[in-house]
Protein backbone atom coordinates (compact mmCIF):
# COMPACT_ATOMS: atom_id res chain seq x y z
CA UNK A 1 0.00 0.00 0.00
CA UNK A 2 1.39 3.46 -1.02
CA UNK A 3 1.26 6.20 1.43
CA UNK A 4 -0.38 9.29 0.39
CA UNK A 5 2.08 11.95 0.22
CA UNK A 6 -0.59 15.20 0.34
CA UNK A 7 2.58 17.95 0.18
CA UNK A 8 4.09 16.31 -2.87
CA UNK A 9 0.42 16.89 -4.21
CA UNK A 10 -0.15 20.24 -3.21
CA UNK A 11 3.26 21.67 -4.15
CA UNK A 12 2.47 19.93 -8.07
CA UNK A 13 -0.75 21.21 -7.61
CA UNK A 14 0.89 24.77 -7.13
CA UNK A 15 3.27 24.51 -10.30
CA UNK A 16 6.25 22.48 -8.55
CA UNK A 17 8.97 22.49 -5.90
CA UNK A 18 10.36 25.74 -7.75
CA UNK A 19 7.36 27.65 -8.25
CA UNK A 20 6.11 27.31 -4.17
CA UNK A 21 9.79 28.09 -3.47
CA UNK A 22 9.56 32.01 -5.62
CA UNK A 23 5.74 32.21 -4.16
CA UNK A 24 7.22 31.83 -1.01
CA UNK A 25 10.96 33.50 -1.07
CA UNK A 26 12.40 30.45 -0.02
CA UNK A 27 14.93 27.96 -1.48
CA UNK A 28 13.53 24.64 -3.30
CA UNK A 29 15.55 22.87 -1.43
CA UNK A 30 12.90 23.84 2.02
CA UNK A 31 10.35 22.94 -0.57
CA UNK A 32 11.69 18.81 -1.28
CA UNK A 33 12.11 18.66 2.51
CA UNK A 34 8.01 19.20 2.56
CA UNK A 35 7.60 16.56 0.12
CA UNK A 36 10.58 14.13 1.90
CA UNK A 37 8.63 14.58 5.68
CA UNK A 38 5.44 14.91 3.99
CA UNK A 39 4.63 17.65 6.16
CA UNK A 40 3.94 21.10 5.08
CA UNK A 41 4.58 24.50 7.91
CA UNK A 42 1.14 25.26 8.88
CA UNK A 43 1.61 28.87 8.20
CA UNK A 44 2.56 28.25 4.51
CA UNK A 45 -0.98 26.01 4.22
CA UNK A 46 -3.48 29.20 3.18
CA UNK A 47 -1.39 30.59 0.81
CA UNK A 48 -0.32 27.25 -0.91
CA UNK A 49 -4.49 26.05 -1.12
CA UNK A 50 -4.62 29.61 -3.14
CA UNK A 51 -1.58 28.61 -5.14
CA UNK A 52 -3.14 25.08 -5.82
CA UNK A 53 -6.36 26.38 -6.23
CA UNK A 54 -8.01 24.70 -3.91
CA UNK A 55 -7.08 21.48 -4.82
CA UNK A 56 -5.31 20.25 -1.84
CA UNK A 57 -6.91 22.10 0.98
CA UNK A 58 -5.19 23.20 4.26
CA UNK A 59 -7.86 20.36 6.33
CA UNK A 60 -5.49 17.98 4.03
CA UNK A 61 -2.25 19.36 4.17
CA UNK A 62 -1.97 19.65 8.14
CA UNK A 63 -5.17 17.75 9.70
CA UNK A 64 -4.08 18.60 13.27
CA UNK A 65 -5.04 22.31 13.06
CA UNK A 66 -7.90 23.16 13.70
CA UNK A 67 -8.53 25.17 10.20
CA UNK A 68 -12.46 25.21 10.77
CA UNK A 69 -11.59 27.85 13.65
CA UNK A 70 -9.09 29.87 12.13
CA UNK A 71 -11.25 29.92 8.92
CA UNK A 72 -14.16 31.63 10.75
CA UNK A 73 -12.07 33.85 13.33
CA UNK A 74 -9.33 35.16 9.85
CA UNK A 75 -9.59 38.75 8.86
CA UNK A 76 -10.55 38.47 5.47
CA UNK A 77 -7.70 39.90 3.40
CA UNK A 78 -7.84 43.44 2.19
CA UNK A 79 -8.34 43.88 -1.91
CA UNK A 80 -5.00 45.98 -3.17
CA UNK A 81 -6.41 49.45 -4.09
Amino acid sequence: MTVDNVAKRAIKAAGGAPTVAKLFGINPVSVYGWIENNRIPAERCPSLERAAKGVVRCEEMRPDVDWAYLREHSVPEQAAA
